[in-house]
């Protein structure tokens, strides 16, 4: 089973990347400002820089906050490559019952809303859905004040919806679905990662709990495309536009940066297209907030997982941002080293 297979380690020479470059970044991480937690770097799915920062360890689950965005997309995705589910099928037809249940009149607008809206935060909601209660009531009579698919809202409503998606086309929740599917192939433990449920037994979220490398090992399956070792376990289409900006927002032009030259963009559920903060610069992406992100320069191929306490997901990724410009300009990524292959 791959959940026994540790990720290959290696210098980050043999990444062709400087230590001392590598040394000066993670020190730099740690400032009065945050609270460093963990710290894995990997280049062609080979880690070349961990580190963690007492009393947190390695096998230490630490809470995803919005990062489990992403497991909950990925759940989508896979359930999209194996023609369960369509991006284009109308929430109010899969909750059909729920509604009628509960005599819910829902807005015209929200009729309109498809699963590929929910994925983009683009449902038109004028304001975030409360997720007390029954939240699934409250996402159907939300108020909707633009045509969905035209503007961004961060969500979380929508990614516990999207959790409830799963359950109603799979017959499992997220957790279950996703064991034999992704956790089991791509080597996180099952058993150790933590999902939550609300009282309705469905999955929670925010309410995942993963090891640094965990989050790191699925970096790696999108920046492989979807493919893990010869299996492709998400199709490229979803992935392609999972990495694809979907939406301009009024947040990426007011986020903007003279600092380093940033435009923040907001897309779907996970990283750059599906999940909730995006940070976009020749190809470099992050995503999850609060405590942890994963950052990722795709043109070096290099993909980084970081934990950390307070709210200070901005500042150390555009930190990471500013030493891959660094470490590119003055010792260039080593781009054709036959010696390293893709995880």
């Amino acid at each position: 089973m791959e959940a026994e297979k540790a990720l290959e380690r290696i210098t980050p020479e043999e990444a062709g990347i400087s230590s001392r470059q590598v040394k000066k970044c993670i020190e730099e991480l740690m400032h009065e400002t945050t609270q460093m937690h963990g710290f894995m770097a990997a280049r062609h799915g080979k880690v070349f820089a961990e580190c963690w920062w007492a009393p947190f360890n390695s096998e230490m689950v630490h809470s995803n906050h919005s990062f489990g965005k992403s497991y909950t997309a990925t759940a989508i995705g896979i359930a999209v490559t194996e023609k369960k589910l369509s991006l284009d099928e109308k929430m109010v037809d899969i909750f059909k019952d729920e509604i009628e249940e509960r005599k819910i009149c829902v807005p015209e607008l929200t009729k309109k809303i498809t699963v590929r809206h929910v994925l983009s935060m683009t449902n038109g909601h004028a304001a975030n859905p409360s997720i007390e209660g029954d939240w699934i009531a409250n996402y159907f009579t939300a108020a909707i004040e633009y045509e969905p698919g035209t503007r961004f809202l961060y969500n979380t409503s929508g990614a516990c919806m999207l959790a409830a998606v799963v359950k109603k086309k799979t017959g499992e929740n997220v957790k279950d679905y996703l064991t034999p599917r992704l956790f089991e192939k791509i080597g996180i433990n099952a058993e150790r990662f933590v999902w939550l449920k609300w009282p309705n037994g469905i999955d929670a979220e925010p309410a995942t709990f993963a090891t640094t490398e965990d989050n790191l090992r699925l970096a790696i399956l999108y920046m492989n495309n979807g493919r893990w070792n010869d299996e492709q376990i998400v199709s490229e289409e979803f992935i392609r536009e999972a990495l694809s900006v979907r939406i301009k927002t009024d947040e990426a032009r007011n986020r903007k940066t003279a600092d380093v030259g940033m435009d923040i963009s907001f897309g779907r559920v996970v990283f750059r297209g599906y999940t909730g903060l995006m940070v976009d610069r020749d190809n470099m992406e992050s995503s999850g907030l609060k405590k942890n992100f994963v950052l990722w320069y795709m043109r070096g191929e290099l993909h980084h997982m970081v934990h950390r306490k307070r709210w200070m997901c901005y500042m150390n990724s555009c930190f990471l941002w500013q030493m891959m410009k660094i470490c590119h300009k003055t010792e260039p990524l080593m781009t054709n080293l036959s010696r390293m292959k893709r995880a």
